[in-house]
């Protein structure tokens, strides 16, 4: 027998054969919570007042029911222990975890008609696939409706499709924290006017969004659609980007916010293609109000969808229209893009307003911002009224220490491409240090103080971003003098953080502590090997670079692949 607590106030519920029906007396559609009910066991032993866990796709089913008959989870943690493929098709289709019964953004946020998750969901970088939505219901994702936090997720292998307005692949409808989540759902939205759609919310309010990415195809009729959110209004987007296509036959398409209304973007970057009807951006569609784009740049292609209906396009590599109050805390800056402009279009009578930056100026400030030269301007409509600080570059200047220095200011948000994964355009710090960190064979032995796995010519300051130190270091060489965070790392060399730990830095094929790896190394493998020198401690340790717990030739072979470029890392 299914214990199913339900609503009796908003919902009539029965059981037939093992499905939970579930008919909302807010909501036209049956909805259907398939359970299989020969094998349910208490999943829930585990649980406590403050934690609540998520074994299976059926924890999953039920915990979406929970949260849509009421349980907002608030100060709970819900934990996601491992990955789920809910396995729904048009049959059996996912219900979203959280619920609104009003339509309107606005009236969504003020209502108390609506069953929110409230807790916190940790998904510990977990994935969950298989979901299906094809539906005429509002607020859908995986997520309906979030006033929460949604972390550490990844959906994929799924489809969401409806023709009401809030629609996302982590939330439909998100007033919380959505952090370090990544889509990889294709989404449809059959709408045609209004609404929000985007690739992890489709409407955010009061919210943040951060660290996250969508890779998922975004396609359809409605306005309001970006690759991280559809509509943001006081809502901050930071370390996020797109790298999915985007195409709507709507207006205020963008590759991160379609419309940014009191929003801040920060950080962030489009890779991907988008295509839309009017007010089409790399970063966003239409900004306006009291809103800021920050260090933001865009390499995507940007496009006019064939059968675009209006009279009149604006068009720009960062932003279609803009609209800021005339604040200076509110303001475009340290933006580039270096996307190409396609501005194909079949209607002769079409007006169209390309710019490199910006489509149409309406107002606000723009300060340090660059692209490369094309034969487009830097701003399409109303240049001539603008007050901005726009440059025109060579794709030389656009690729030098130059530009990462005038975009940097007297920070250090951008670096050069060091790690050659954007044709050799400058890139945001953090996108080097998550390379790293996902890339690095970097890892600390605590109970030997050692770390090992230090690739040659590392830097102290590499080190210390992949280990994610946040306090103060100090680096000392072989022979106890001070370096600089700056300094090529050798074995031998020590690092000592702020609670007075001392750590021996062990540099892969490094054997004779120089930080190169080379001919000199292979030398000393092999005299090893000989017994002719023996290598000792860390050295020892440098010389196993297959990490097989031997030194021998083996090691050498990969050494001498290293040195003739055959492979790129140890």
């Amino acid at each position: 027998m299914v214990d199913v607590t339900i609503g009796i106030m908003l919902t009539l519920g029965l059981i037939i054969g093992g499905t939970i029906i579930a008919i909302s007396q807010h909501k036209e559609v049956i909805q259907y919570y398939s359970y299989n009910t020969e094998n349910i066991k208490n999943s829930y032993i585990e649980n406590t007042e403050s934690e609540y866990y998520i074994n299976n796709a059926q924890d999953l089913w039920e915990f979406a029911n929970k949260v849509n008959n009421g349980n907002t989870f608030e100060g709970i943690t819900v934990y996601l222990t491992t990955d789920i493929n809910l396995e729904c098709n048009q049959n059996k289709q996912w219900i979203p975890i959280g619920a609104c019964y009003v339509e309107g953004g606005n009236n969504a946020d003020d209502t108390t008609e609506k069953d929110p998750f409230a807790g916190t969901f940790e998904g510990n970088d977990h994935t969950i696939s298989g979901l299906y939505i094809d539906s005429e219901s509002n607020y859908v994702g995986l997520f309906g409706y979030n006033q929460g936090t949604i972390q550490n997720l990844k959906l994929k292998d799924s489809y969401i499709k409806s023709n009401k307005p809030y629609i996302g692949g982590i939330a439909g409808f998100n007033k919380g924290i959505i952090q370090n989540c990544h889509n990889y759902a294709n989404i449809v939205t059959e709408l045609s006017g209004g609404g929000a759609c985007g690739g992890i919310a489709g409407y955010s309010t009061s919210a943040s969004i951060v660290t996250c990415s969508n890779k998922g195809k975004i396609e359809g009729k409605n306005g309001c659609v970006g690759g991280i959110i559809g509509f943001g209004f006081f809502t901050e987007v930071n370390n996020c980007y797109n790298e999915g296509v985007i195409n709507s036959i709507g207006y205020s398409v963008g590759g991160i916010v379609g419309t940014c209304q009191s929003s801040w973007i920060l950080n962030c970057y489009n890779l991907g293609e988008i295509k839309g009807c009017s007010d089409i951006g790399g970063i966003v569609g239409f900004i306006y109000k009291f809103s800021s784009i920050t260090n933001c740049y865009n390499m995507g292609i940007i496009s006019i969808s064939s059968n675009s209906p209006n009279e009149e396009i604006c068009i720009g590599g960062i932003i279609g229209r803009l609209s800021l109050a005339l604040i200076d805390s509110y303001k475009v800056q340290n933006c580039y893009s270096v996307g190409k402009i396609e501005l194909d279009v079949s209607n002769e009578e079409t007006s169209i307003h390309a710019g490199n930056i910006i489509g149409e100026y309406i107002g606000g400030s723009v300060e340090n911002c660059y692209y490369e030269k094309n034969g487009i301007e830097a701003i399409g409509k109303n240049k001539e009224d603008s007050t901005v600080n726009i440059t025109e570059l060579d794709s030389v200047e656009m690729k030098s220490q130059k530009i990462v220095e005038l975009l940097n200011g007297e920070e250090s948000i951008y670096c050069l491409d060091k790690i050659n994964i954007n044709n050799g355009y400058p890139i945001l710090e953090w996108q080097y240090v998550s390379f790293l960190r996902t890339n690095s064979n970097v890892v600390i032995d605590e109970e030997n103080l050692i770390i090992k796995g230090i690739e040659p010519k590392m830097t102290g300051e590499v080190i210390r971003k992949i280990l994610q130190i946040e306090t103060d270091i100090q680096i000392q060489d072989k022979n106890g003098n001070i370096e600089s965070e700056d300094c090529i790392i050798c074995t031998g060399y020590k690092i000592k953080v702020e609670d007075n730990k001392t750590y021996i830095l062990v540099v892969t094929g490094d054997c004779n502590g120089d930080g190169k790896s080379d001919i000199q190394d292979i030398f000393a493998i092999n005299k090893h090997r000989l017994n002719n020198g023996k290598l000792t401690n860390e050295y020892l340790l440098a010389g196993d670079v297959n990490e097989d717990g031997k030194t021998n030739v083996n090691d050498i072979f990969q050494i001498n692949k290293y040195r003739l470029g055959i492979i790129t890392e140890l």
